[in-house]
C-alpha cells in the first residue's frame, strides 16, 4: 500500500495545475471533468467489537464524473455532478464495488423572492451503529450493506418588508436497502418546515419555526413491523435565531420541543415530548484561524425502524497558513439512545461515540487539491458488541478540469 501511495502522489503532480473548463458552450455553460483518488487504511472495516471478527484493510477508491454549471450572468443557476466511485480492497475482495452518484443543485435570487432546489443519489456501501446489526441477536454481520440514499430539499424565501421574512421548505429523504432486505427497513421521510424572521437588526434575524415530519417504513423484519410500526410523526416547535450576534461571529440556531408519535406498533401507546433543536457557531478569530462549535439534540430512526434520541456536539478549528495550504482539526461526542433494542420490549441501549480527526490539504488552484487525514473513534455501548474503536489513514487528490 505504500508503494501505491507514493505512485498516487507522483501522478497527480505530472497533471496540470492551471485548467480551464473542458468544455464551453456559449457564455453560460461550463463543462467540468472531475476525477478523484483515495487511498486508505482501515483498522475495522466492519465496526465489530468482538476482536475474533475485527478486519482491517487497505483500500483505493477511484472516483470519474463530469461537471456541468450553468448560469454565471442570470438570477437562476444550476449545477449538475455524476460521477462513479471504483471501490477496491486489498484483501477483502469480496466488498469491492462501483457506487453511482448524482446531484443537482439549482437556485434563484431575486429582489424578494429566493428558491434553493437540492437533489441527491447516493450509492452507498457501509456500516453505521444500525446498519450492520442483527437487531434480534444484537450481533455484527460481517459485510457491508448496500443501500441508495435519495435527498430532494425545495426552500423558498420571501421578504414581506424590510423587516419580515417568511420561509416555507419541503424536504424528502429515501433510503433503499439493496443486501439483507430481511432485516432492514427501507424509508421515506418528509419534512415542511416553516419560518417567519424578525430582522433586529441588518445582522441578526428572530423568528419562530414549525415543522411536521412524517417517517413511512416498509420491508424488514416482521419484529421491527410488531414492534415499531410502519409510521411515526414529529412535530416540532420553537424560535430560530441567525445572522452576526458579534463581529465575526455567526450563527444558526434552533431551540424548542419535538413531539414524536409512533403508529401502528407495540410502542405507540403514548407520545413522547423532548426538548430539540441545533446551535451552529462560527469565529473568525484572525484572517487565518476560525473555529467552530455545533451542538444538536433529536429524535432520529434506526435502520430497522428502532426509536433513536441523539444528543451531541462537534469542535474544531481551521488554520489557512497561505492561500494553498489549510490545517483542520475537530473532535465531538454524541450520545444515542435505543428505545428498546433487541427481541426483548424491556431491552435498551446506549452508545457514547468520541471522534478526532487531523488533516492537511494543499490547493495549488481552484482545479486541483490534495490532502492528507487521520480519524479515530470510538464507540461505547452498554451491548458489548457495540463497544468497537476504528482508524482510518487517508490520502486524497482531486482534479477538476
Amino acid at each position: 500500500m505504500k508503494k501505491l501511495i507514493i505512485w498516487m502522489a507522483l501522478a497527480s503532480l505530472s497533471l496540470p495545475l492551471n485548467a480551464a473548463p473542458l468544455v464551453t458552450i456559449g457564455d453560460e455553460v461550463d463543462i467540468f471533468f472531475k476525477g478523484n483518488v483515495v487511498a486508505q487504511y482501515n483498522s475495522n472495516v466492519f465496526f465489530s467489537g468482538d476482536s475474533a471478527y475485527k478486519k482491517d484493510d487497505y483500500l483505493a477508491i477511484f472516483t470519474v464524473g463530469a461537471e456541468a454549471d450553468y448560469g454565471r450572468h442570470h438570477l437562476f443557476r444550476a449545477n449538475v455532478k455524476f460521477y462513479e466511485d471504483f471501490i477496491r480492497y486489498m484483501d477483502l475482495k469480496k466488498l469491492n464495488t462501483n457506487l453511482a452518484n448524482v446531484v443537482f443543485t439549482a437556485g434563484y435570487n431575486g429582489e424578494k423572492y429566493r428558491a434553493d432546489f437540492d437533489f441527491t443519489y447516493n450509492q452507498r456501501r457501509q456500516n453505521d451503529a444500525t446498519i450492520g446489526w442483527d437487531p434480534i441477536t444484537s450481533s455484527r454481520v460481517e459485510d457491508l450493506i448496500r443501500f441508495d440514499n435519495t435527498v430532494v430539499s425545495l426552500k423558498n424565501s420571501y421578504l414581506f418588508s424590510e423587516k419580515f421574512t417568511g420561509e416555507l421548505n419541503l424536504m424528502y429523504m429515501n433510503t433503499y436497502y439493496r443486501d439483507y432486505r430481511e432485516a432492514y427497513s427501507d424509508n421515506d421521510m418528509f419534512a415542511i418546515p416553516v419560518s417567519i424572521l424578525y430582522a433586529v437588526t441588518e445582522k441578526i434575524n428572530v423568528g419562530l419555526t414549525y415543522q411536521y415530519r412524517h417517517t413511512e417504513f416498509s420491508s424488514g423484519s416482521a419484529w421491527s413491523l410488531q414492534a415499531f410500526g410502519n409510521r411515526r410523526h414529529d412535530h416540532f416547535g420553537g424560535v430560530t435565531v441567525r445572522g452576526e450576534l458579534a463581529p465575526k461571529l455567526m450563527a444558526i440556531i434552533y431551540l424548542g420541543a419535538t413531539y414524536r408519535q409512533l403508529e401502528g406498533g407495540l410502542f405507540d401507546d403514548e407520545g413522547k415530548l423532548q426538548f430539540t433543536g441545533s446551535i451552529d457557531l462560527r469565529y473568525a478569530l484572525t484572517s487565518k484561524i476560525s473555529v467552530f462549535t455545533n451542538a444538536y439534540r433529536d429524535f432520529g430512526s434506526g435502520a430497522s425502524r428502532q426509536n433513536l434520541i441523539t444528543t451531541g456536539v462537534d469542535i474544531g478549528g481551521e488554520y489557512a497558513l497561505n492561500e494553498f495550504i489549510k490545517f483542520t482539526a475537530a473532535g465531538g461526542y454524541r450520545c444515542t439512545e435505543f428505545e428498546n433494542w433487541g427481541s426483548a420490549s424491556s431491552a435498551s441501549r446506549t452508545d457514547d461515540y468520541f471522534y478526532g480527526r487531523l488533516g492537511v490539504r494543499y490547493t495549488p488552484s481552484k482545479y486541483v487539491s490534495m490532502s492528507l487525514g487521520y480519524r479515530a473513534l470510538l464507540n461505547s455501548s452498554n451491548v458489548r458488541a457495540a463497544t468497537y474503536n476504528q482508524h482510518l489513514a487517508t490520502f486524497d487528490f482531486t482534479l477538476r478540469y
